[in-house]
């Protein structure tokens, strides 16, 4: 569907994605693995924002396989307009944050790197409210898995990512020049063998 431009409609991802979220937590790996390309695949042919309700939903599945793979779903779809709207509503932060402190440790670190994710796309005054709930050291492991992260081009956060994971790997990290083509970041300095 993505390769043909296709949209998914609204009742297809309705249907659909409750059904996949439950089938990620299955116990043969290599299912799993089927069902969380599934969800990368949907997020490049659905709006992520109409996506978000259902991937939260996912969350309050007894199986933690499930609710760590809706976890890494959130993080993938998170973007500039995701971001804002998780802001805005505290009860589904309040999830994803309740999540930073769980046992599983799959589950955790998802939760973990969505929280970071989060970071990319507000100012540091906002993701501080924002993880001010959490215990100190919660908040410590939020803030190095963010300072981890790589900052995203622009170029890049306007794209879905389908679209940023099909760019040419020469692409990646590089910067558009005036002639089209592209050209390396001004801030790296050449090699020297």
């Amino acid at each position: 569907m993505e390769a043909v431009g296709l949209p998914l409609t609204d009742r297809e991802a309705q249907i659909l994605m409750p059904n996949i979220l439950e089938r990620s937590g299955h116990n043969i790996a290599a299912v799993r693995e089927g069902m969380e390309a599934l969800i990368r695949q949907t997020l490049a042919v659905h709006p992520k924002a109409k996506l978000l309700p259902i991937l939260m939903q996912g969350l309050l599945s007894k199986n933690k396989r499930s609710v760590a793979c809706a976890m890494r779903g959130i993080g993938e779809a998170v973007d500039k307009n995701v971001a804002a709207t998780l802001a805005r509503s505290q009860k589904d932060l309040a999830s994803i944050l309740k999540l930073v402190d769980e046992k599983d440790a799959d589950v955790k670190k998802a939760a973990t790197n969505t929280v970071a994710t989060l970071s990319l796309f507000m100012d540091n005054a906002t993701f501080g409210r924002i993880i001010k709930g959490l215990p100190p050291n919660l908040q410590q492991v939020v803030r190095s898995a963010a300072a981890k992260m790589v900052p995203m081009p622009a170029a890049t956060m306007s794209m879905s990512a389908g679209e940023a994971q099909h760019q040419p790997t020469s692409a990646r990290g590089m910067t558009r020049s005036q002639s089209g083509g592209f050209a390396p970041p001004a801030a790296v300095a050449p090699v020297k063998a």
